[in-house]
């Protein structure tokens, strides 16, 4: 699997991080565990789960992270895998926003003790907090950083205006920048009044101008859409609201016909089309069965042909 190198972190990144929202909860233990070792054998390093994750479920919350601490200490392959966990998330159902150094330490103590772990390679702010100075939250994760509990720092759900003055400062300061990014991304773009949660960064103009600028690795989360390219999901009226704009439809009708070409699967094109941004692109993965993973690392060694992938992202009118 082609991986890509982060500043302060030893194993190599995987061009797809495995997302672990429902491991340990809608996903059972055993399940999740027979998908992590999939994902390891198939070459996959990366991570991502987060200290809010399933919260929302009966008995959800911590699920996530104590399932990846569980595996990663059953298999011993601590030093073959970057772990990435995240805080800072609003709390259903009122998501007051959290993203405070009081909530944030409380967050992370928290999840080093559900992981089993003294630090984690990479640690995301889930959520910005604009009340907020960007150097007092820099300065907490420095703080965290310098104790020893993550190596390496990145912004969930931030504009690239505000990680452009976090980056500003960690440079006049001689400290860590962000290494990553993490927004909503997909060859499906979201209609903004099907997001419910408005504290969430999505791709849009504006913020692909700034990773153009910046090169700051991407990592999309929702990649492949929420499952919208598998022709049952896109009869959901949840999905089609999100998605129904006459872009999407002229870049599925693309995607559907490449598939009849190629052989290759509506989702692994989703996700080879990010192989060639001009910026690192990293998706993550939500698969929940392991025949869902395997098609997802078969995209790997899939190449669009430049032409096709032109045409998926500037279709024709």
């Amino acid at each position: 699997m082609t991986s890509l190198s982060l500043s302060g972190i030893s194993a190599p990144v995987s061009r797809l991080a495995l997302g672990t929202m429902l491991y340990g909860s809608s996903i059972a233990t055993a399940d999740a565990f027979a998908l992590l070792d999939d994902f390891l054998a198939g070459g996959g390093t990366m991570l991502d789960t987060a200290n809010g994750y399933a919260g929302w479920l009966p008995n959800g919350a911590g699920q996530s992270e104590i399932t990846v601490g569980q595996w990663i200490k059953q298999t011993g392959v601590r030093d073959q895998v970057v772990v990435a966990t995240k805080g800072g998330q609003p709390r259903h159902p009122n998501r007051t926003v959290r993203a405070s150094p009081e909530h944030l330490t409380a967050d992370l103590m928290q999840s080093l003790d559900r992981l089993q772990l003294p630090s984690v390679d990479l640690y995301w702010f889930h959520r910005d907090n604009l009340a907020l100075p960007v150097a007092e939250l820099m300065d907490w994760a420095w703080a965290q950083m310098d104790a020893g509990y993550f190596n390496t720092i990145g912004a969930s759900n931030w504009t690239t205006a505000r990680m452009a003055e976090a980056t500003e400062l960690a440079r006049t300061l001689g400290r860590p920048a962000f290494v990553g990014s993490q927004v909503g991304w997909s060859l499906m773009e979201s209609r903004q009044d099907g997001i419910a949660d408005n504290s969430l960064v999505h791709m849009d103009a504006n913020e692909f101008a700034g990773y153009l600028s910046s090169r700051l690795p991407v990592f999309a989360y929702q990649a492949q859409a929420r499952g919208f390219f598998t022709k049952a999901k896109r009869q959901s009226e949840t999905h089609l609201k999100r998605y129904d704009t006459p872009l999407n439809h002229a870049r599925l009708q693309k995607v559907d016909e490449i598939s009849h070409r190629t052989g290759w699967t509506q989702n692994q094109i989703a996700l080879a089309w990010f192989w060639q941004q001009p910026f690192p692109a990293i998706p993550v993965i939500g698969a929940r069965t392991r025949d869902q993973l395997q098609d997802s690392l078969a995209a790997m060694a899939i190449e669009l042909d430049p032409s096709d992938w032109g045409q998926l992202t500037h279709p024709l009118p």
